[in-house]
């Protein structure tokens, strides 16, 4: 099971949506597989990263009938972060959407479609306390409440702790508050409003975070579609209560870890992401969700069957499958009989594999070795080209040797190769594998 974390706001304009995407980045990027959900209406998420209602398919076209889950999971360039936006919608559908969000059965579904994928959910729902909001939180584990730095919206805040007191005596038992979240304070805040904070630090405790500072960055990220942590000029206290939370996260009841992971160093040379300058000369590290697509052509699932078989021959292992840069599964063969599962190990490989780059100075890691339990799990990537990535999983109760890493290394180059120059339909070349021709 995953960790379902609802982040809510009783009033609009409180930096939720910017909170949600920075805690979703700062959770991935510590290797743990995580979605974020647009459940507002109004699709305030994709507005944030600069996308218009008819861009990107999401949540409102799956419950129209239109497109399966699946294909409505965006990836990001960040291996272990996925977005499930809103969707597409006629103006003035937006109420229908949240009455449909609103009855009972259609989040439990989604989200229990998206337990067996990831191992954090958050839930970016609408201002407001209204039925998509009661619904999330009858089915989720804890949540988060922001609240703006602002007299009436302190005093108005005990309406977001009736309704989390409610759900949890009549609906879901387990709900736990995490943190509220004080944001956009004043510098020189006015006296009654220190008293209002003060109040409600006494009142909650730890659960209270420190209050994020109001700033010209926030408002910057906002405009740029980025996470906070993303502009590189941001300071320790803007970016505070988004470690603070993500700690918190990490401290909850999670699905087993990789336990150690052995890098393996070759030669593919190092890539940087050129920082993209604002117009207020703020330096931005690029974060973007990747274009869903299909397999390049001439890709068939024959050709991958016939050469993941001579992958289990020569390395001896139980399993072996293929996901593309995306982490979708594209053929498995072995002991892992479905897609849910190879994607769940292709994901976990692939953030094995951004981890060790950011740590080897050269940036040069194509392979890990990582021992889960009692089986080793090694993960090749390939780069045919500058478009398409590619990573081969072995599952074994063995390390791989080195010498097999590159022979399967070389294989999975020269069948990639042939595949995207070969005509759809055509026969693809064999390719070799420890020697052996398929």
């Amino acid at each position: 099971m995953s960790k379902r974390i609802a982040i809510v706001s009783h009033k609009g304009g409180t930096g939720r949506t910017t909170l949600a995407l920075s805690l979703a980045l700062d959770v991935a990027e510590r290797g743990a597989p995580t979605v974020l959900v647009d459940l507002d209406p109004q699709g305030g998420l994709s507005a944030y990263l600069g996308r218009d209602d008819r861009r990107w398919l999401g949540l409102a076209d799956h419950l129209d009938g239109l497109v399966s889950l699946e294909k409505t999971i965006r990836r990001s360039n960040v291996a272990a972060l996925s977005l499930l936006p809103r969707g597409r919608l006629e103006p003035g559908s937006e109420p229908v959407l949240a009455s449909t969000l609103g009855t009972p059965g259609t989040l439990d579904e989604l989200l229990a479609w998206l337990d067996h994928r990831f191992e954090n959910v958050l839930l970016d729902l609408p201002s407001g306390l209204g039925p998509i909001t009661r619904r999330a939180l009858a089915l989720s584990d804890v949540t988060i409440v922001t609240v703006s730095c602002e007299p009436m919206a302190l005093r108005t805040l005990p309406r977001a702790f009736a309704l989390i007191d409610h759900v949890r005596s009549s609906e879901n038992r387990s709900l736990s508050l995490l943190s509220v979240v004080p944001t956009m304070l004043a510098a020189e805040p006015a006296s009654e409003l220190r008293d209002e904070l003060t109040r409600l630090q006494q009142r909650l405790g730890d659960v209270c975070a420190p209050p994020v500072p109001a700033s010209a960055r926030f408002v910057e990220a906002s405009r740029l579609g980025q996470p906070i942590q993303r502009l590189r000029d941001a300071r320790p206290a803007e970016l505070r209560t988004v470690t603070s939370l993500t700690h918190r996260l990490l401290r909850l009841p999670a699905n087993r870890k990789l336990t150690r992971a052995a890098v393996q160093h070759a030669s593919m040379s190092s890539t940087r992401r050129a920082g993209l300058r604002s117009s207020a000369g703020a330096e931005v590290d690029p974060f973007t969700f990747l274009p869903s697509g299909e397999a390049p052509t001439g890709f068939g699932s024959a050709e991958w069957s016939q050469y993941l078989d001579s992958c289990l021959r020569a390395s001896g292992c139980e399993t072996a499958f293929v996901v593309d840069d995306q982490g979708l599964a594209i053929a498995f063969r072995g002991r892992l009989r479905s897609e849910e599962a190879v994607e769940r190990v292709g994901i976990r490989l692939m953030v094995a594999l951004e981890q060790a780059e950011r740590m080897d100075v050269r940036g040069s890691v194509r392979c890990v070795l990582v021992q889960f339990d009692d089986v080793w799990i090694t993960g090749i990537r390939v780069r045919p080209d500058s478009t398409h990535s590619f990573t081969l999983g072995r599952v074994g109760p063995l390390p791989l040797p080195v010498d097999l890493q590159q022979r399967l290394t070389a294989s999975l180059n020269e069948h990639l190769s042939r595949s995207l120059t070969t005509p759809l339909g055509a026969e693809i070349p064999p390719a070799t594998v420890g020697g052996e021709t398929h």
